[in-house]
C-alpha cells in the first residue's frame, strides 16, 4: 500500500480543527475542567498530544468521508446520472493519457486540484460540523452557554 503523508494532513487537519473547536468550548468556559481530567486519569502531556493526534486523523477521515458523500455523492444522485458521469470521466482520463507531450503534466496538475478540492471540502465540512455540535452541547448544557462562546461560534462561521 502507497501511503504519502500528505494524506496525514489531508484527513488530520479536518479532524484536529474538530477536536480544537469541541476543546475550546471547554475551555473558554470551564477553564479547570480539561487540567482536571488529565489529572484524574493520569495522561502524561506527551502521551494526551499523541493521542489527540491519532484520534484527530481517524476523525478527519470520518470527516472527509462525509463531506465527499455530502458534496458528491448527494449531488451526483439527484441527478441520477451516474453512468452519464462516469462516461465522461472516462473520456476526459482518456484524452489526458493520450496526449503524449502534455499528458503526464496535464495528469499531475489535474490531481494535485482535486486534491486541494477534496481536502477544503473536507476542513469545510469540520467547520460546519463542529458548529453544529458546539450548537447541540448547549442546547443539552445551558451552562456552556454564555457570551464567551457565541463569540467562538461567530468565529467558526466566519
Amino acid at each position: 500500500m502507497n501511503f504519502e503523508s500528505k494524506y496525514l494532513v489531508r484527513w488530520g487537519l479536518p479532524g484536529w480543527v474538530f477536536m480544537i473547536f469541541i476543546t475550546l468550548l471547554y475551555l473558554i468556559n470551564e477553564p479547570g475542567y480539561i487540567p482536571k481530567i488529565l489529572k484524574y486519569k493520569g495522561f502524561l502531556l506527551v502521551g494526551f498530544t499523541a493521542l489527540a493526534a491519532a484520534l484527530g486523523i481517524i476523525l478527519g477521515h470520518i470527516i472527509h468521508q462525509i463531506s465527499l458523500f455530502l458534496w458528491f455523492v448527494v449531488p451526483e444522485s439527484r441527478k441520477r446520472k451516474w453512468l452519464v458521469y462516469f462516461d465522461r470521466e472516462f473520456k476526459v482520463d482518456k484524452r489526458i493519457v493520450e496526449e503524449e507531450e502534455l499528458g503526464k503534466g496535464i495528469k499531475n496538475i489535474y490531481s494535485y486540484r482535486l486534491g486541494q478540492l477534496h481536502a477544503r471540502r473536507g476542513l469545510l465540512t469540520s467547520l460546519m460540523l463542529s458548529f453544529v455540535t458546539i450548537i447541540i452541547l448547549c442546547c443539552t448544557d445551558l451552562n456552556l452557554l454564555s457570551v464567551k462562546t457565541i463569540i467562538l461560534e461567530s468565529g467558526n462561521g466566519l
